[in-house]
């Protein structure tokens, strides 16, 4: 026969990750129906290893140290992950009540699909490079420089870029700033329709 203990536990294996029938409860919320402190509602699911991860329905569901624990996720920093959860670049949910409280909440599938928007990133940086080696790509500054190239002004030749004229590669990693690089053909393009319209 089960013990009174070994019953509460599993109830609050139960309202914790809101199976049968209950729905998901804090460990504070649990210790209040079981007249326990947070603490050691914590303890007790600690021996579950609930305290580790929450389950949403199939997902699982990772705070942000216990993410960055994860030996599959890149990111090993909370002031990292933070900023990339501030910038919208990983979803996550604010589990706390206050606002201005922010205790998120990542789900595993978002991580995932972070993760593979990572794997591009490291597959764009080898990009990056073979493009700025790459002779026959010419950066804005290099390209006006050029005699053959009839614009002398950078801030019209991005404004031909802005405006679909002139094909370019952003290089830039940030999003407040942008690092053309245009390659010869395209410029020699833009060379002929203006030779052609003269």
């Amino acid at each position: 026969m089960a013990t009174s203990s070994k019953i509460n536990r599993q109830l609050m294996v139960e309202m914790r990750l809101g199976l049968n029938g209950h729905r998901q409860h804090t460990m504070t919320a649990i210790g209040k129906k079981f007249n326990l402190s947070r603490q050691r509602v914590y303890q007790l699911l600690r021996r579950y290893g609930i305290e580790k991860k929450i389950i949403v329905g199939d997902q699982e569901v990772f705070t942000c140290p216990q993410l960055i624990k994860q030996p599959w996720f890149p990111i090993k920093t909370l002031v990292t992950l933070r900023k990339l959860i501030d910038t919208g670049k990983i979803k996550a949910m604010n589990a706390s009540a206050n606002p201005q409280l922010k205790r998120y909440h990542v789900n595993k599938q978002e991580a995932i699909r972070f993760l593979n928007a990572w794997d591009d990133v490291e597959n764009n940086v080898v990009n990056v490079e073979n493009i700025k080696k790459d002779k026959n790509y010419f950066s804005c500054p290099a390209l006006t420089k050029q005699s053959w190239f009839p614009v002398k002004s950078l801030i019209t030749l991005n404004k031909l870029i802005n405006q679909g004229k002139i094909k370019a590669v952003d290089l830039s990693t940030s999003p407040d700033f942008r690092r053309y690089y245009i390659h010869k053909d395209e410029a020699i393009r833009y060379v002929a329709t203006i030779l052609k319209d003269v």
